[in-house]
């Protein structure tokens, strides 16, 4: 019956969280829970969807003009995206998802479901481009981020998109692949729900605010390449409020860099 089905795992940060929207690099790898997505043709006009974890079943007419999307709805948005590169829906499918991956707790949900439904709708419907890994991963983030004008940056989409475990250079994209194992991880899931939303444009705000207040003092100023050791001529410009934003992102940044070289010992690129 032409059955598609199409999976996506989930990601954790390692190293340089909450640093690709300041375009600086970050570590992170996928993880081994996953969102699937099976997908039948029903012979209607429109997409069926049951949504089997959260009990709910809703339907998207692919020929809507998608405009004034709903906050959060990457389902509607990537359908719009994929048309940029002439990936044209013809016909529906019943759709069911399913998902281990827990949902709202920071292991990326719901930019794995974004992956997952990107490339069900490139493997059915076909496009202009060639379906690569990174492909895959610059229309997650043009849905979710460009799109969607949200906070974030560009490492959840990238992960899940490549797998395994990377550094991403979020300027330009660059992935460095590593081969090392991590193994005998356990991530903790506390049941307390994460405001996405909120705390990216919180951080992501303050951060520049205290960027931009150093940069009008000394022009030359970059985030990627202050130096620990000189953070405090740095944070002496700043109030109390904007010093913790600043300090984070030079200690952060500089914590990625000693872990990319202790992985890069067994790297493969």
């Amino acid at each position: 019956m032409n059955k598609i089905l199409s999976t996506a795992p989930g990601r954790i940060c390692l190293f340089g969280d909450h640093q690709d929207y300041l375009k600086l690099p970050v570590i992170a790898c996928a993880i081994n829970r996953f969102i699937r997505i099976e997908a039948t043709p029903n012979k209607k006009s429109v997409f069926d969807f049951n949504l089997l974890d959260l009990n709910k079943k809703t339907q998207i007419d692919f020929k809507s003009d998608f405009n004034n999307i709903a906050k959060g709805d990457f389902l509607r948005t990537a359908l719009k995206v994929v048309r940029k590169i002439d990936c044209i829906p013809d016909k529906g499918y019943d759709i069911e998802i399913k998902s281990n991956i827990p949902i709202n707790a920071g292991l990326s949900s719901s930019s794995a479901l974004t992956l997952a439904w990107i490339q069900f709708l490139l493997e059915a419907f076909g496009s202009n481009q060639k379906p690569t890994p990174n492909l895959l991963a610059y229309l997650a983030y043009e849905t979710e981020v460009l799109e969607q004008g949200s906070s974030g940056g560009k490492m959840d989409q990238y992960t899940i998109g490549l797998g395994n475990l990377i550094y991403l250079d979020t300027k330009n994209d660059a992935v460095t692949s590593f081969k090392k194992p991590l193994d005998n991880l356990v991530v903790g899931v506390s049941g307390v729900s994460k405001d996405t939303f909120g705390t990216l444009s919180f951080l992501k705000s303050n951060a520049w605010k205290a960027i931009d207040k150093v940069t009008q003092i000394i022009p030359k100023f970059k985030i990627s390449k202050a130096k620990v050791e000189d953070q405090d001529r740095y944070l002496n410009l700043l109030d109390e409020r904007q010093k913790p934003f600043l300090y984070a992102a030079i200690n952060n940044h500089a914590i990625t860099q000693k872990a990319k070289v202790e992985l890069q010992n067994d790297a493969l690129t």
